[in-house]
């Protein structure tokens, strides 16, 4: 979020770095012919939600909606639904269907998994009288008129509708901390757990990250889950190729061993929330712009080459990442 907060003090006339200014115009030119995606994540939505400060808010919000035109990312159990699924049918010849969808759509219900679009929805009498006075044309402007304030509200008024508690997901998250710090605690105490630091990253992801996604995808895949389920985690070598032959695991495998090999690092919530964020965006975008850490994590295992991502944490050198004609997002399932 601090590269959105650093474009919205841009936009406000207050730039943090010289080069802001220039960064913004950029994007937005490219944005206006079409040319980039700017897409926004679920985790966008939740930050912005929690911050306290209404003017930074403000600022960042305008940016984002006016660079993302409410494009968004796939949420990350979408696309692990995906990229299970295409495993799961590469050894078992199973499902008979894998689940696919864009990893690019819009609005915020997509960056949830649900939808979130409106359409008259109205008794047929009511809907023909409508028609004879609006037209097909009005109709259609009606429809995308309430959307976009829909999809404006979502992403920027939230936090002041009474009764509505902005730190929902907060306290999901908060929750996924403790549990990463019990881990980090382990591997304080237990130097041989530390010496197997592979192993207890690849673990926890099968068992407190995405556990449900992982039954879910089983029971779609077979009529006898629990035998797919045993042949696939009946050795530790057969767990780890699994989940790093699926492009998001193997980025949210790789950030998370590289912050826990670092027994100092001092654990976040945003930092769950950009691995999240990453594991999707890395696969399946051609340029991110996030922190010097994740950065470091991903340039380090090489993943940016993987993937043919170019992954920096300055948003000056998105000036020499986005040249003319270049789009930051790759096609739907590439």
């Amino acid at each position: 979020m601090n590269h959105w907060y650093a474009l919205g003090r841009a936009s406000a006339g207050e730039p943090e770095r010289p080069s802001d200014p220039e960064v913004l115009e950029r994007l937005r030119m490219l944005r206006r012919d079409g040319r980039v995606v700017v897409p926004l994540s679920a985790i966008h939505y939740s930050e912005l939600r929690e911050n306290p400060r209404d003017r930074f808010t403000a600022e960042a919000g305008a940016v984002m909606e006016e660079l993302s035109d409410f494009w968004t990312l796939a949420p990350m159990s979408t696309v692990f639904a995906e990229e299970f699924d295409a495993q799961l049918k590469a050894r078992f010849g199973r499902p008979a269907v894998v689940r696919t969808s864009p990893k690019i759509g819009r609005g915020v219900g997509f960056a949830h998994g649900m939808p979130s679009s409106f359409g008259l929805d109205a008794s047929p009498a009511a809907a023909e009288a409508l028609r004879r006075r609006l037209g097909e044309d009005g109709i259609r402007q009606l429809e995308a008129s309430a959307n976009k304030a829909f999809e404006h509200f979502a992403l920027q008024g939230g936090r002041r509708v009474p009764g509505f508690n902005p730190y929902e997901d907060r306290d999901r998250a908060e929750a996924r901390l403790a549990r990463v710090l019990r881990v980090v605690e382990n591997l304080r105490l237990d130097p041989s757990l530390y010496r197997r630091l592979e192993d207890v990253v690849v673990a926890g992801e099968f068992i407190a990250e995405m556990f449900e996604d992982f039954r879910g995808a089983l029971v779609y895949a077979d009529s006898d889950p629990y035998r797919i389920a045993t042949e696939l985690t009946d050795s530790k070598e057969k767990m780890t190729e699994l989940l790093l032959a699926m492009p998001s695991r193997r980025v949210a495998v790789t950030v998370r061993q590289r912050y826990h090999r670092d027994l100092q690092h001092k654990w976040t919530v945003s930092d769950l929330r950009d691995i999240d964020a990453l594991s999707v965006a890395v696969p399946y975008c051609d340029v991110v712009v996030t922190d010097h850490a994740a950065r470091t994590a991903i340039t380090h295992a090489h993943l940016d080459r993987r993937f043919s991502t170019i992954v920096t944490s300055r948003r000056q050198e998105l000036l020499q990442s986005l040249p003319p004609g270049a789009h930051t997002s790759k096609p739907s399932g590439s």
